[in-house]
This record gives C-alpha cells, structure tokens and sequence, in this order.
C-alpha cells in the first residue's frame, strides 16, 4: 500500500462495481477488492486492516446480510466503519443491513461525489472514535495514578 494512502476493502462480485469504486475513490485511497466471503474475511483481518469497507448486497455469490452479521460480529472486523452497497431495486436490503449495524448505504448506480463524501464523512468518524477512546484511556491512567498517590 503506498505510503499516505488509506484502504478501503470493496467486498463485491462485480468486476463492473470494482472498477467505478476504484474510479472514484482511487487518487485518494487504495482499494483492496474481495470477490468472496473467504476472501474478503482474510483481507478484513489483515494487519494493518483496512479503514473502511464498502459491502455489495447484490452479490449472487454470498449472502450479503449473512456476511454483515458475520463481520458486525467479529470482535476485530466489527471496529471497521461498514457500508453497504445496493441496487435501488433491493433499497429494502440496504434497511435490513443498517438495522444489523451497518453505517449507511449507497446506491447503484453509483454517483462519485456522494461515494467520496459519505467516505470520507464515515472515515472521519472513525477517527473522532479513535481519539475519543484515546482521551479515556489516558483519563484512566491519570485516575489511576491519583488513586495509587492518595493511597
């Protein structure tokens, strides 16, 4: 992966869907694509794992919403933003993956700006949670040695 770059893991079996994604958001990121659910669960638990994944519904070769629950699930997979993928034809799935826990959806076809901006909007709360979580960590160590010296 080039130095600077974030990846993003594109789960999906389209060779079609593959290469718009990577159209869109390639200057920016590296794009890592999985084909199927074997696959994709090797890349996702790859140190350093990639900072987001964009998750087709549509697939013929994997039950999408059976894969969401798997990755949502996994203590590891479970801390990388999700995004689901559908057709506007099955708008219904992209309900069903968000009440499993994804973070939003996009539709097919695809429309570049709102690919880059929801993105990088789901990568930027990311980081907010990172930060966060490293402020309470560091809290808690400052708790801990107040407690240890009032002791």
């Amino acid at each position: 992966m080039p130095a600077g770059k974030r990846s993003i893991l594109a789960i999906n079996s389209r060779d079609e869907d593959i290469l718009v994604l990577g159209d869109i958001l390639g200057s920016h990121y590296t794009l890592l694509a999985a084909g199927n659910e074997e696959q994709a669960l090797d890349m996702a638990g790859q140190y350093p794992s990639p900072e987001l994944i964009l998750l087709d519904l549509d697939s013929q070769k994997m039950d999408g919403l059976e894969f969401c629950k798997k990755l949502l699930a996994d203590s590891f997979t479970s801390l990388i933003p999700l995004i689901l993928t559908v057709s506007e034809d099955n708008e219904e799935q992209a309900l069903l993956g968000l009440e499993c826990g994804a973070g939003d959806y996009l539709l097919k076809p695809f429309r570049a700006g709102l690919v880059r901006v929801r993105v990088e909007n789901h990568l930027e709360l990311k980081r907010y949670q990172e930060n966060l979580e490293k402020l309470v960590r560091i809290r808690l160590m400052r708790l801990q040695v107040t407690q240890e010296a009032t002791i």
